[in-house]
């Protein structure tokens, strides 16, 4: 959606048409404002015991509800992450599932089982990775600023 309005805001300002120019201010001024509420809400529910309840609850509705089979995803996380179900293993056996191998360690002797569950382990992933997610987002959102203050600049140029 941001290629097909900064296309529109290329072709407006290369052939000088200005309605282009003011829908491509006007849709970049909107992600702009929509990406600074969810990074005060990422910021704000980052490092919050509500996060980590919530992903549980998501991840254990999935078990729950794919009782015939675990989407690859789920296993790359797990493996990933070194967790295991929502809350641990027992999310498995409660729902009448076997445990999957993404669960233990890759010891060729002795496997042995992840103990945290994934809920847990996104969150504690999330909150390490916090600082480089929130730069990362800032300098987006910096870019479509600069962005958004040459199309006006342009704009009244025409």
């Amino acid at each position: 959606m941001v290629l097909l309005f900064g296309f529109c805001g290329c072709c407006g300002a290369c052939f000088g048409v200005g309605w282009l120019l003011l829908m491509f201010i006007i849709t970049m001024i909107a992600f702009v404002v929509v990406e600074t509420v969810a990074i005060g809400l990422v910021w704000k529910y980052a490092n919050s015991a509500e996060l980590e309840h919530t992903l549980t609850a998501t991840l254990l509705k999935f078990i729950e509800a794919n009782k015939t089979g675990l989407p690859n995803f789920l296993h790359d996380l797990q493996q990933g992450l070194s967790c295991c179900g929502a809350k641990g293993s027992i999310d498995y056996t409660v729902n009448g599932l076997s445990i999957p191998e993404s669960c233990y360690t890759t010891k060729e002797k002795k496997p042995e089982l992840h103990t945290t569950g994934c809920g847990r382990a996104i969150a504690v992933f999330l909150g390490e990775q916090s600082l480089k997610i929130g730069l990362l987002t800032l300098g987006i959102v910096v870019a479509q600023v600069v962005a958004v203050s040459l199309a006006i600049f342009l704009y009244c140029k025409l």
